[in-house]
């Protein structure tokens, strides 16, 4: 079938706005997974910066060696 010119650029014009909006998204996916990765570390510097602050002892096997003055709860991960 035999398509007029009128037709076809009304066509050609829908799909150029089609691509458009998909290139467009494509970027804004782009920006938010760069944002995402600049908050991801930007948490890990902070959570790597308390994790240096940690001080690790030794606690001896009897109970006269232990003298609790603080206590914390600490989640380390592997």
């Amino acid at each position: 079938p035999k398509v007029s010119g009128s037709t076809q650029r009304s066509a050609e014009n829908r799909l150029r706005k089609a691509g458009d909006k998909i290139e467009a998204k494509r970027r804004e996916i782009e920006d938010l997974n760069a944002d995402l990765e600049d908050e991801v570390r930007a948490i890990r510097r902070k959570w790597d910066e308390a994790a240096s602050q940690v001080d690790e002892i030794e606690i001896g096997l009897e109970s006269d060696d232990i003298d609790v003055r603080d206590i914390r709860v600490v989640w380390i991960r592997k």
